[in-house]
């Protein structure tokens, strides 16, 4: 195949030097941690919720799709009292947020026979295990390519 023997000839770049963070395991759960938590600094999030479910729901969205930006660029205009440690940390906020809403919505499909199961698997058999590896090489991705990344998809799927 010429392509390929044309491909194989060219002088590949060389690598870029990568310094990786250590993957440490995080410090262990304190919770007597929990009595100082001011439980009202984040009330306001309820009605933020609501409203980023509502407009979710109406467009047929997944409120992750809203959540992230709310997490990665609210929150930092909020001053150091809202703290997310890193853009990973924002993301993961919102699926975690999500999984209830996710899981929400399946029972009630499920319930009303609008699931194709057998159409449903091979999807599952593909992002159950790119969750895992999305989740763990989260941490090898610097902050601005999550953010390059979430827009060029929403940009991509916008109609």
């Amino acid at each position: 195949d010429l392509g390929l023997a044309m491909a194989t000839s060219l002088p590949l770049p060389l690598p870029l030097p990568l310094s990786l963070p250590p993957l440490l395991p995080p410090p262990p759960f304190d919770p007597s941690s929990l009595g100082s938590l001011d439980w009202t600094m984040y009330s306001f999030m309820l009605p933020v919720s609501c409203l980023v479910a509502f407009l979710a729901n109406s467009a047929g969205i997944g409120g992750a799709a809203l959540f992230g930006p709310i997490f990665l660029l609210v929150f930092p205009l909020l001053g150091p009292s809202y703290p997310l440690s890193s853009p990973a940390a924002a993301v993961g906020t919102a699926l975690a947020v999500e999984t209830f809403g996710f899981a929400s919505g399946l029972v009630g499909y499920l319930g009303q026979g609008l699931v194709d199961v057998g159409m449903a698997k091979p999807f599952l058999l593909i992002s159950i295990p790119a969750a895992f590896v999305g989740a763990l090489g989260v941490s090898l991705v610097p902050a601005i390519g999550l953010k390059v990344a979430y827009t060029a998809l929403m940009l991509a799927t916008a109609d």
